[in-house]
C-alpha cells in the first residue's frame, strides 16, 4: 500500500451509505459504467469577418446549441477485493446521504447501478447553450 494511502493511526475511519460501510483507508477496486444514448441535436449562429490583409481574418461567431439525450443507458461492473458484481441499468440520478467522521455529505451523482434503497430521479444529458468564438482564420 503507497504511503500517501495509509490508515492513520489510532484513527478508524468509516463512511456508511444506505446499503454500504467502507474503510477507505483498507480499501481497493475499480468502478466502470459506460452508456450510450440517441438525442437530437441542432445549431443556429451568425459569424462576423473581419479582413487582417494577407488573407487573414479575424473572426466572431456567436449562436445557440440545443444538444440533449433523454435516455442513456448501458453496462457496469465493479471489482472490491476478491468480489465483484455487474450489471445493465438505465442512467439516473441517485440521490444518497454519506455519513463519514467529519459529517455528512449529501450527493447526486448518475449512475446506471440499480440499488435498493437509494432514492433516484431521471437523468438527462443538456450540453445546449449559447456559444461564442473569437478567431484567426487564413483564406488560401
Amino acid at each position: 500500500m503507497p504511503s500517501d494511502l495509509a490508515r492513520p493511526e489510532g484513527i478508524d475511519v468509516i463512511m456508511q451509505g444506505p446499503n454500504y460501510t467502507w474503510i477507505p483507508y483498507e480499501s481497493s477496486g475499480r468502478l466502470e459504467m459506460d452508456g450510450s444514448g440517441k438525442g437530437f441535436f441542432w445549431e443556429t449562429g451568425a459569424r462576423l469577418d473581419i479582413p487582417m490583409g494577407g488573407g487573414f481574418r479575424a473572426y466572431l461567431e456567436g449562436g445557440y446549441a440545443r444538444q440533449a439525450v433523454n435516455s442513456i443507458s448501458g453496462s457496469g461492473g465493479e471489482l472490491q477485493g476478491q468480489s465483484s458484481e455487474s450489471w445493465e441499468g438505465q442512467w439516473r440520478i441517485q440521490k444518497e446521504t454519506v455519513v463519514a467522521p467529519w459529517g455528512t455529505l449529501d450527493l447526486r451523482t448518475p449512475s446506471n447501478r440499480q440499488r435498493e434503497g437509494v432514492e433516484t430521479e431521471e437523468f438527462r444529458l443538456d450540453l445546449s447553450g449559447f456559444r461564442l468564438r473569437l478567431g484567426l482564420s487564413l483564406a488560401f
